[in-house]
């Protein structure tokens, strides 16, 4: 029902905005420990795993295209995949923070396996190369190219060997999915949808410049008989939406708030923002993530957040 869905995707995007305006009007001018928010994505995410997965994440065998880590009262495997992602980052950070307290450092270590493990489940390559581009932009930032470069190296060197031996045991159908393969280059039929969806913007110049509106995106793709009703590439659904000249301002926002927290001059937060802002827009480009009402607070939490902080609005308390 077209009414339907413009309602349903006109709510997420008042959903979203409406967050990010009282985060603006809660965070300005606020001294904010940014560990205390790295907790408490950890925490939650932590919490949601023995609370509201419905399947258990731990059992990798039993792992496969067709039973994968049921999460759909999170969104579904790509939307948690990235919350998944996006707390190991803050795992990370939290390590970085943590002053040398091994019980602190054991009790991370020891939540990021965790979560990996879970982000396994999820067989969601968007949330796995997400995690890992994340991670090198933290990296880049914090310990500079050479350095990250080598991690880099020593990674694929021990992750091909692994990869190839997994292929033999009971986790084949996990280490395959992370393997170069067709599907892999074609993107999952994302490829196809695009090129969909490019193709009725060239049909129509006005609607390329001004978009077709909220929840317009209604397609099919060859041999699929799904409804294509998201872009699943958030980019590329502004413009669909709301047109080129919208998707510009998009990207400016996104270059102004990239630019002015590189200018921040304590390097381990400068280097986590960047990464998480990176994480964020590695993702945008793959899937339509913002729209899931499960994961759009997020979303909206951390832009309008490195938003203030570009600014030089939020004043990070000097005791983090």
């Amino acid at each position: 029902n077209p009414t339907i869905l413009f309602l349903t995707e006109s709510a997420k995007y008042l959903f979203s905005l409406a967050t990010s305006i009282f985060l603006l009007i809660g965070l300005r001018n606020q001294k904010v420990r940014l560990n205390y928010i790295a907790y408490g994505i950890v925490v939650g995410i932590f919490i949601s795993i023995s609370t509201v997965v419905q399947t258990n994440p731990f059992n990798l065998t039993a792992i496969d295209l067709t039973s994968r880590l049921n999460v759909e009262y999170l969104g579904g495997f790509n939307t948690y995949a990235f919350m998944v992602a996006n707390s190991i980052l803050c795992s990370l950070y939290l390590i970085s923070d943590s002053k040398n307290n091994l019980f602190k450092n054991i009790l991370l270590i020891f939540l990021i396996v965790y979560f990996f493990t879970v982000l396994l489940a999820t067989l969601s390559r968007n949330g796995m190369f997400s995690l890992f581009f994340g991670i090198l932009v933290y990296l880049y930032y914090f310990i500079g190219r050479t350095k990250t470069l080598f991690i880099f190296g020593i990674f694929l060197a021990l992750l091909i060997p692994i990869l190839i031996y997994l292929l033999n045991t009971d986790y084949g159908l996990i280490a395959q999915r992370y393997i170069f393969d067709e599907d892999f280059f074609k993107g999952s039929g994302r490829f196809d949808v695009w090129t969909s969806l490019i193709k009725q913007m060239m049909d129509y110049p006005l609607s390329f410049i001004f978009g077709f509106g909220v929840g317009e995106i209604n397609t099919t793709i060859p041999g699929s008989w799904h409804e294509i009703l998201s872009a699943h590439n958030h980019f590329l659904q502004f413009m669909f939406e709301f047109g080129f000249i919208f998707l510009l301002g998009i990207w400016y926002f996104l270059f102004k708030i990239f630019t002015g927290i590189k200018r921040l001059k304590n390097r381990k937060n400068r280097s986590f923002l960047l990464a998480i802002l990176s994480q964020i827009i590695f993702n945008m480009f793959l899937d339509s993530t913002f729209q899931s009402s499960q994961a759009a607070w997020l979303f909206s939490f951390w832009l309008t957040f490195i938003y203030f902080q570009s600014r030089d609005v939020i004043k990070f308390n000097t005791i983090n």
